[in-house]
């Protein structure tokens, strides 16, 4: 009779599930802070009277420069949101054809958001004095633009990065303010200009002269979003984190199967069998 030894246990070829679960909470931390550091430092920048009758106006390190006139700060009507305009004709309160405002920012900084007001579709107040979809037009030094114009007065059109939604209807005896988030996709801006639209030629400094004209946009600005980190990627901050729980489950299966083993190896009692 001979006696049989234990079988030869087979070569180990998990990684440590120690490294796994290591890994995997170093990838959840980083999907974490990835997400909270993309709204670190945020700034809401809201224009006030202290620019009135300026033509540069700076605060929390951002100018504001004013074109073909002085800065105005006024509310509109009764619960309507306050804005920076321009003084000139055909609104002395809003930024008119002929009119511009630039904003440099001390630093870059993502624009997260933009708030416009007093922004209406054509006939809000009457064929004679609304005559079109008035619009903004928002460029930066790198040549980023985008093209905001009413269409009604909770609908609009946007050409260009970012989504806008509406805060106060555009029709009469309501603000029509809008706000557009994420203008410029996230990326860093050191400057950036805003204008009217040019819906006609007589809107074209280039072209005419006459400030007076009901067939041109006119608008007011109401508030900036800054931020001082780039918005990240949403779609890798969810493969990021799924991928994290996929390793830590797959370290938690090893880990068990391997106890389990260890457990069966260690009462399994001596096998005997006769020659």
């Amino acid at each position: 009779m001979r006696r049989l030894g234990r079988r030869a246990r087979p070569p180990d070829l998990h990684m440590p599930s120690f490294a796994f679960r290591s890994f995997s909470a170093i990838l959840i931390a980083s999907a974490i802070g990835l997400a909270f550091a993309s709204r670190c430092r945020a700034a809401t920048i809201v224009p006030d009277v202290t620019s009135v009758g300026q033509t540069s106006y700076t605060v929390d390190g951002i100018t504001f420069q004013a074109s073909g006139g002085t800065f105005t700060y006024a509310s509109k009507c009764p619960g309507c949101m306050p804005g920076l305009g321009i003084s000139g004709d055909p609104v002395g309160d809003e930024i008119d054809p002929h009119e511009m405002m630039t904003i440099i920012l001390a630093e870059p900084r993502v624009i997260t958001g933009l708030v416009i007001g007093y922004l209406y579709p054509a006939g809000t107040f009457g064929s004679t004095i609304d005559a079109v979809d008035e619009g903004v037009v928002i460029q930066t030094t790198d040549g980023s633009t985008i093209t905001f114009v009413a269409t009604g007065p909770t609908t609009a059109s946007l050409t260009g990065s970012g989504s806008w939604s509406s805060i106060q209807a555009a029709q009469n005896g309501s603000g029509g303010a809008w706000r557009i988030t994420t203008p410029f996709g996230g990326v860093f801006v050191s400057s950036l200009q805003v204008r009217p639209l040019i819906n006609t030629s007589d809107c074209d400094p280039a072209i005419s002269s006459a400030k007076v004209t009901t067939a041109c946009s006119d608008f007011t600005l109401n508030e900036i979003d800054l931020s001082d980190v780039a918005e990240p990627n949403s779609a890798l901050l969810v493969g990021t984190g799924a991928f994290a729980l996929g390793l830590h489950a797959c370290a938690f299966v090893l880990f068990y199967r391997r106890s389990r083993s260890s457990e069966f190896r260690s009462q399994r009692p001596s096998v005997a069998a006769a020659s």
